[in-house]
């Protein structure tokens, strides 16, 4: 029987790039799924948010992260996979991981780094 979630999820795995749903690690080493792209940069998911399978891919509803977006071209693709839950239907996905290697900012707004 043709499964059209198999479908949909095999799209989604051919789309380049960063994908909401996939997994961030951020400059101060914490592990984030992207609930969002917008434009060139990414948003990263809450805690408390639902991920969902759709005809586009995954989709994320809940509140994002109260942390700046960040730019995909500071994104470099990881060489490991790490699995993700899918809400809606349940099932586990293999995610790609990305690292931003971005500039850290100054905690004191010195765009420079230096302090």
């Amino acid at each position: 029987m043709f499964d059209t979630h198999d479908e949909w999820i095999g799209k989604w795995g051919h789309k380049p790039g960063p994908r909401v749903g996939d997994w961030c690690e951020t400059k101060d080493g914490g592990l984030h799924r992207i609930g969002a792209i917008r434009g060139e940069s990414i948003r990263l998911a809450g805690p408390s948010g639902r991920f969902s399978l759709g005809s586009e891919g995954v989709l994320y509803s809940g509140l994002l992260l109260d942390y700046p977006a960040i730019p995909i071209s500071s994104l470099v693709k990881q060489p490991e996979s790490k699995p993700g839950t899918i809400h809606q239907p349940r099932r586990t996905v293999q995610c790609r991981v990305f690292k931003d290697a971005g500039t850290m900012p100054s905690r004191y707004g010195d765009k420079s780094g230096a302090h």
